[in-house]
């Protein structure tokens, strides 16, 4: 291999992890939001975008970038939001806390990441669902908000698991803090 090759693709390296990570998650998001013949199909959307951007954004910063993680709060407004702009607020709240955690939670397994997706889901289930009522001027019910909670809940291990799978075949390797 000669010397040009080589510095191409290390050039190009954080275009293809940006690509793999944003591009795989709005294809989980897309086909999240076709139209399957079960009930919580509404719910599920949001919570594989927030789980994918939340494992993504903590595991491998580089492959969901912030201006991704917004990319796909638009696609996740587009698709499936009843409050236009309220997906990329969320997306990017997902974002900003798996960055902020990132230090303690990188290092440690799936179950320690779980439990900040967990607190995470938490608190963009309350902060969606007081956009929510303030939008409609109109207290919601809680019942929507708790279960979005806790299907990105249920549905972090599978994603992670996945997004893990993938980033593997692509050659992307986990980043410690």
């Amino acid at each position: 291999m000669n010397q040009a090759t080589f510095e191409t693709k290390t050039h190009l390296r954080p275009w293809f992890a940006f690509a793999v990570g944003v591009g795989f998650t709005a294809a989980l998001t897309v086909l999240a939001a076709a139209p399957w013949p079960i009930v919580i199909v509404g719910l599920a959307p949001p919570a594989i975008a927030h789980a994918a951007i939340f494992d993504l954004a903590l595991r491998r910063p580089e492959a969901m970038p912030i201006i991704g993680a917004f990319i796909i709060g638009i696609l996740l407004d587009v698709v499936a939001g009843p409050i236009f702009g309220l997906g990329a607020i969320t997306a990017l709240g997902a974002h900003f806390a798996a960055t902020t955690q990132r230090r303690f939670l990188a290092p440690r397994g799936l179950a320690h990441a779980w439990i900040g997706l967990v607190a995470t889901a938490l608190a963009l289930g309350a902060g969606s669902w007081l956009v929510a009522s303030l939008y409609y001027i109109h207290v919601q019910p809680l019942g929507p908000s708790l279960a979005q909670v806790a299907l990105t809940a249920a549905l972090y291990p599978p994603v992670a698991i996945l997004l893990r799978i993938v980033r593997s075949a692509a050659g992307l390797r986990n980043r410690r803090a």
